[in-house]
């Protein structure tokens, strides 16, 4: 079946100190922080690496065969907006 973050929600909301209304910036971090193993902390970081190695960096790269290397802008790799 599909995956999902439920049961930790559930955890997060019958946890004594968020049902109490003592939430704040690092709850997660201070009550949940062994939450996930080791072994999905790692999973995560490859996907995450390999995802940000998919980002346009705007490298020196071939605009074309047989045409002179230009810089990438945004304007090239956005792809179609306007402004306004």
């Amino acid at each position: 079946g599909i995956k999902t973050n439920i049961a930790f929600l559930r955890d997060i909301i019958v946890h004594p100190e968020f049902v109490s209304g003592k939430t704040y910036t690092s709850f997660l971090d201070d009550h949940f922080s062994g939450y996930r193993s080791e072994t999905d902390r790692r999973k995560f970081l490859s996907q995450a690496l390999v995802a940000a190695s998919l980002i346009p960096t705007g490298t020196v790269a071939p605009k074309a065969v047989g045409k002179k290397e230009e810089f990438i802008t945004p304007w090239q790799t956005l792809g179609s907006w306007r402004v306004g």
